[in-house]
This record gives C-alpha cells, structure tokens and sequence, in this order.
C-alpha cells in the first residue's frame, strides 16, 4: 500500500526511558523519531475526507454520502478480509467486541424501525463505526506510520487555524457561509471550521493534543504547535474541547512532575478518587454536578447537562436491550433535543449491551497497553501520547455527543493504537538517532 512521507513537517529528537515497577514508560525530555514517519494513503485520504464541509455530500437514492463514507467504503471489505486473514495481526478481544457493537447496534435499529429502514442506517453505522476502526487497524501497522498519521492531524489542526480564527473574530463562516450563528461566547462567535458543529471542530482539534506533544518533536515547535492546537480548540468554545484539553494537560503535566515515582499513575488515581469521595461527603452538591460546572461555560449549561443525564438514563431503563434508535426522547420541552453525552446516547439509541462492548473494546485496548512492559521506546513514546489524548477524548464525551466526523476521528485514533499491542521490545538496546 502506498504511503506518503511526511518527516518534513516536524522534527524529533531521542527520548529516555526509565522503568518504575516493571511499568516502561517514557521520560520526554524530547520527543521521539525512532524511523521516517510516513502515513498510508488511506489513513491520508480519511482525514483529508473528514475536511469536506456536508453540503458536499450527494444522495444516492435515500443513501447520503460524504466524501469520508465513499473512503470507507472502497476500503471496508479489503480491511475486513485483512483482519480475517490476519494480514494485522492475529484478532484480539477488541476486534470481537467492536464487531459485536456494531452488529447489535444495526439489529437494534431493525427491532425499533423495522428492517429496511434499520438496515440502511445500520449500514451506515458499520461502515463508519467498524470501518473506520478496521481501515486504521490495518494501515496503521508500525511506529512510522503511527506518527506520520500524527503529524498529518497536527498539521491539519495547525493549518485550520488560520480560518477558525478569524471566522470567531469576525462572526463569518468562511468554509460553510450557510452556516447559522449559534451565538457569542466570551466575545467569540463559535467557529464550525468545515465540520457540521462548533463542538465538532472542538473535538476534532483538541483530540491531537497529547498525541502531538509526545510523538512529535521536543523543541520551540512543540509549544508552537501546542498554541496552535489549543487556539484552534478554543474557537468552537465549546465545553468538551476545554475538558479534553484541560484533561489532557492534567496528564502532561501530572507526567512531567512524577517521572522518578514508582506507580505514579495509581497514585493520580488515588488522589482523584479520595477528591471525589470527600466532595461528595462534605459538599451539598454532587461530584458530577461540580465537575460538569467548571467543565461547561455558564451554570444554565451544566444544569441542561444534568437533565440531560436524568432523562436520559430514565431512558435507558425503559429501553434497556434495543434503545430508542432514532426516535425522540421524553425530556423537558425547553430543552435542546440533542444529548450531550456521547456514552448515554449510545446508550439510549442501541441499549446497554452495545455500549457495554463498546466499552470493553476501549477498556482492553487501555488496559493491555498500560499493562505491557515489552515495549521499546520509541513505542512506549506512543503508548503515552495515545493514552492521554484517549483519555481526554473519553471525559469530553461525558460533556458532548461524537457523531458524522467526530465519530470516525474516534474510532480511527481506536484502530490506530493496536499495533502497539503486537509490538515488541528488541532483544538489545536500540539507540534512536535522528532520522529526518
């Protein structure tokens, strides 16, 4: 398979190891390039896709398609028979489960809207949910291409820069002029970018952060390109890029402070367990009523998401095994029909046994790469930055819903993590030198 080199657009320095428990992980004095990173035309061709605004999509009889769903599609069934073959690897838990999620999802829309109408929009869901994952799992097979995919995002980011920010000084949509203004906040007109929503944008941008700091390179380019994808974030002003990013600077930072502490990630988990036991004895406020306060930018917003949370949950236990699918649900008139919480819509469309392999899918993946102690070091480099932004893109889901193009970013930073799990440490030291 073709691929495209891009060393050139960001350099990269060795990195040092140090081992805390039998746990490897990486102490980023600088960033890593243990080869050239080169990405593989279809991971290319997918994230350049996910830049085609929707008013560019066309319907093929009821059928739309956007310019990512033609991508997906001429490469799902190549990436199917290449997980079957096992031309990626040998199938792991995650591949069954995301299979199994999938599946559920289109025969939960069958029971709920009848079969022509669930087999169309399960289509559609398997091709962006399965084949996102399925095209990142196979193409994205090696360290070179891991970072390669992460410069190219980066540089991505980095460029739409240019157009978000004057589009939320100025209140004009250049990508989409048709695009309705959802209003100001904090003087800032929210930017779409070319995606379908501000929070999209603020998704899509916010999501690279912790990927672009340990993957890339080390110097002034780092803070550079962290300004950048922060600044890009922040002109969707929405509350889910400002708790991916907020969570993902948590980790950096936490990262930073604790490298020569044994089991320094437990002790993070402690802490934030015993900060949310004593909020929740001595505060007349729960623990997700405050978090979702300072995670949202007024308190009327975090009130909507608590709502949101208490229909949406009464929802669930009307319609535990196949959901709603696509119909209303019951909440308050004044409030917005749309869910903000990515895991409970799942939840409420599909039921609770696909958000529960959805789940488990990520929850392996997490936890066979914290686990392993095998890798080397530029993978382990890797390792880091896909954990931390992971993690940042899991909270913000609490606060906002993925779909169309937020969707496939998810499942494709999914797919792209598990060579990672095939990857293993050399049986002598490796020294990583500069290879751009």
């Amino acid at each position: 398979m073709a691929s495209v080199d891009v060393s050139s657009v960001g350099r990269s320095f060795p990195s040092r190891m140090h081992v805390a428990s039998g746990f490897v992980e990486p102490s980023i004095e600088g960033g890593w390039s243990g080869t050239v990173a080169r990405v593989p035309l279809p991971a290319l061709l997918l994230l350049l896709a996910l830049l085609f605004p929707t008013n560019t999509s066309f319907y093929v009889g009821t059928l739309r398609l956007t310019a990512y769903r033609l991508v997906l599609l001429v490469f799902f069934f190549p990436c199917v028979v290449a997980l079957l073959s096992r031309q990626c690897g040998r199938v792991r838990w995650c591949d069954v489960l995301m299979i199994g999620h999938v599946l559920w999802a289109m025969l939960a829309l069958i029971v709920v809207h009848g079969p022509v109408q669930g087999l169309q929009s399960g289509g559609i869901y398997i091709v962006e949910g399965l084949g996102t994952y399925l095209l990142a799992r196979r193409h994205i097979r090696d360290a070179s291409s891991f970072r390669g995919l992460v410069k190219v995002w980066t540089l991505i980011v980095v460029l739409l820069s240019l157009v978000t920010v004057p589009e939320a000084i100025t209140g004009y949509h250049f990508m989409q002029p048709e695009a309705k203004q959802i209003g100001r906040r904090m003087g800032l007109e929210r930017a779409y970018g070319p995606f379908d929503h501000p929070i999209l944008l603020g998704v899509f941008c916010s999501s690279i952060l912790g990927l672009s700091w340990y993957v890339l390179s080390s110097t002034l380019g780092r803070w550079l390109r962290l300004a950048a994808v922060i600044v890009s974030a922040a002109m969707s002003v929405s509350s889910g890029a400002v708790a991916c990013l907020v969570t993902q600077s948590v980790g950096i930072i936490w990262d930073g402070l604790t490298r020569t502490i044994n089991r320094r990630w437990w002790h993070l988990f402690i802490i934030l367990a015993l900060m949310y036991v004593a909020v929740d004895c001595y505060s007349n406020r729960t623990p997700m009523t405050i978090a979702l306060y300072y995670l949202t930018f007024n308190a009327d917003t975090a009130y909507g998401r608590i709502l949101i949370w208490d229909c949406g949950t009464a929802e669930v236990q009307r319609h535990p095994f196949f959901g709603i699918g696509n119909n209303s649900w019951e909440h308050p008139t004044w409030i917005s029909d749309s869910v903000d919480n990515f895991w409970l819509c799942t939840t409420m469309m599909y039921g609770l046994p696909a958000i529960l392999m959805l789940g488990g899918a990520f929850a392996y993946v997490v936890v066979q790469l914290a686990t392993r102690d095998n890798l080397d070091a530029g993978t382990a480099v890797c390792r880091m930055g896909w954990m931390v932004s992971m993690t940042g893109l899991c909270i913000a889901g609490c606060t906002v819903h993925f779909w169309n193009s937020s969707f496939v970013a998810l499942m494709m930073l999914l797919g792209s993590s598990i060579w990672m799990l095939d990857a293993a440490r050399p049986a002598l030291p490796t020294a990583y030198s500069e290879s751009t």
